[in-house]
């Protein structure tokens, strides 16, 4: 999306160009299994696949009985609508949609995670046990013996 800006702030008649790069990054990301950013989806048009800039690739409306912002593409005249709500927070941009890694498994998912730690930790000092030859061992209960 960089490499957009730098080509529409050299020349704004490259904007086949452009569009061509908006396309493939669009391509790539639904290949992939990819989102875009919410941000990054703002500044494309859905039908032309072009950088919407304000003033050189798109032009901005404020409404204020409806409260919203208009962008239209001038290249489709497509319109995107945007809520220009102070309160409004998008989902990703709010608290709940932070969630934590655990509370994402089930209670099962999270009780055979635990075992599976405990499993660890018991090979691991079985391995240390084997590494020094288990001489401590018989020190130890050579030791207590006595």
């Amino acid at each position: 999306m960089c490499a957009s800006h730098c080509l529409l702030a050299q020349d704004p008649e490259n904007q086949e160009l452009v569009r061509f790069y908006m396309h493939t990054m669009k391509t790539i990301g639904q290949r992939l299994v990819l989102k875009l950013a919410p941000s990054i989806k703002r500044n494309i048009c859905k039908t032309c696949s072009s950088l919407l800039v304000p003033g050189v690739t798109s032009t901005v409306r404020h409404r204020q009985r409806r409260r919203h912002m208009v962008v239209t593409c001038l290249f489709c005249r497509n319109q995107k609508r945007f809520l220009s709500n102070d309160d409004y927070k998008l989902w990703c941009e709010r608290p709940e949609a932070d969630v934590q890694q655990s509370d994402r498994r089930g209670p099962e998912q999270s009780q055979s995670r635990e075992k599976g730690q405990e499993t660890l930790a018991a090979q691991e000092s079985t391995r240390a046990l084997s590494s020094c030859g288990g001489s401590n061992l018989m020190c130890a209960s050579s030791s207590q013996s006595m």
